[in-house]
Formats: C-alpha cells, structure tokens, sequence
C-alpha cells in the first residue's frame, strides 16, 4: 500500500491498482525501448488520471463543508479498480450532485486543456506525442465512463439521487444490465482492462441487488 498527502490530503494507494494500470500497459505494449517507456507511462499517467478525478470531489467537499476527505485507489472493499474519495460531511441533494459531478468534469476540463498541445510544436519533441496521447485519452476516457450510469461509477450516484424515492432495486437491475452489456463490447472489440473493469461492476451491482432482496424478505 503507498501513501503520501497532496493538498493535505491523505492518497492511499494499493498495489492492487499498480498491477491493473500494469495490464493496461501490457495491453498496449508495443515492444522495443519506445514500447518500454510507453508502457511505463500507461502505468504512471491513468494513476494520476485517477487522483485528479479524485481530487475534483474531494475539492467540491471541502467548498460544500466538509472537514476531511482521504482518497483510496483500488479500495479492496468497495472496488480494486476504482477510485474513491471519502469522509466526514453532510450535504443537501444539489451538494452531493455538484460533488458527484465534480470528478467526471475535472477529467475532461483536463482534457479539453490538454488538447491544444496536439497543435503546437511541442508535440514533435521526443515521447511528447505518445504521453500526450495518453494523458489526454485516459482523462477523456475516465471522464465518460464515470458519467455512465451505473454504480459505483458517479453516474450511477448521479442517478441514485436524481431518482430517490424510487425503487432502489430497478436502479440496480439497470446497472447490472449496463455493465454486463459493457463486458460484453469490451469483449468483442479484446479490451481486456476494460473487460476486467466492468466484470467487477456487474459483481458489485450483483452483491447490490442481492442485499437488496435480503432486506424486502
């Protein structure tokens, strides 16, 4: 397990999530001393993805009031391939959207804010046009994902909220839809971090719908 603090707050990460950015790379190896390096930036630049996602909500709770949060990245509990930033705090409805959004949109401001670089001499300098590709898809990428709306992903909060008061196990049975049908895409087209990703999910939302029916009986 690493740690350290950024912006004083606590970054936990387990190695669990070290070895699953190490399939991406390995998914993207190319071979060669070039393929090397770029593999090692698929490792390092999707954890920093990952942290200034995490970042974005932690950023939206203190500005709502909340006294702490401790990001966690590969949560053994809620999630080995998820990000999650946690803590004390009581937020209204509109709060808690605002600070489910947050994370989605600070990787894809990133994003928009990475692109330029594409366009300037920058990125004829060496290894700058394959990190920058990097950085700028896994922000992209991570950004759309957690707006689909399934949990734990922040669509899936987003969803819970919009729709409370309704039935809890119809929003489940949705995300188990959803993820088994990503799983699925994943498959087809040999995304395996991504098959890996949300096979996890279908089994989160599985243990959900699960939970749920033992407390209806």
């Amino acid at each position: 397990m690493l740690r350290f603090r950024l912006f004083r707050i606590p970054i936990r990460i387990h190695y669990l999530f070290i070895i699953m950015c190490g399939l991406l790379a390995w998914n993207q190896f190319s071979g060669g001393r070039e393929g090397l390096i770029y593999a090692a930036g698929w490792v390092i630049l999707p954890i920093f993805t990952v942290i200034w996602h995490e970042l974005g909500h932690a950023f939206s709770r203190k500005k709502h009031g909340a006294p702490s949060s401790e990001i966690a990245l590969g949560d053994i509990k809620e999630g080995p391939f998820m990000g999650f930033c946690t803590g004390p705090g009581n937020f209204t409805k509109t709060q808690s959207l605002k600070i489910s959004i947050a994370g989605p949109m600070y990787n894809l401001v990133a994003a928009l804010l990475i692109l330029p670089v594409h366009f300037t001499p920058l990125i004829d300098l060496p290894y700058v046009e394959g990190f920058w590709r990097i950085l700028f898809l896994s922000n992209l990428i991570w950004g759309i994902l957690n707006l689909i709306p399934i949990l734990p992903m922040d669509g899936g909060r987003i969803l819970t909220l919009l729709m409370s008061g309704r039935s809890p196990l119809l929003l489940h049975l949705t995300g188990l839809f959803i993820s088994i049908m990503m799983v699925v895409l994943a498959a087809i087209t040999h995304r395996y971090f991504a098959v890996l990703l949300f096979a996890t999910v279908v089994y989160e939302n599985w243990l959900l719908i699960l939970k749920r029916n033992e407390e209806r009986a």
